[in-house]
């Protein structure tokens, strides 16, 4: 099912793995860290942050569907 970004909820879905590996660097995330993202939309970075194994990761998704897809995936 291909997803499709809703202009009523400002969504704009990071695929770039260059710009996700970037975020993933500069956040410096270990262990010891509780994570909060707001609006994971398709999960993207989420699977990249979830790589580095923090203490807890908090996801804030307001779109419905997108929600529910994530809660499947993780």
């Amino acid at each position: 099912m291909k997803i499709v970004p809703k202009k009523s909820l400002g969504q704009n879905f990071l695929a770039d793995i260059n710009i996700i590996n970037k975020i993933i660097d500069i956040g410096d995330i270990n262990e010891k860290d509780d994570i909060l993202e707001v609006g994971p939309g398709t999960g993207n970075l989420t699977r990249e942050i979830i790589k580095k194994k923090p203490k807890k990761i908090f996801l804030i998704e307001k779109d419905k569907l997108l929600y529910r897809n994530l809660k499947k995936e993780f």
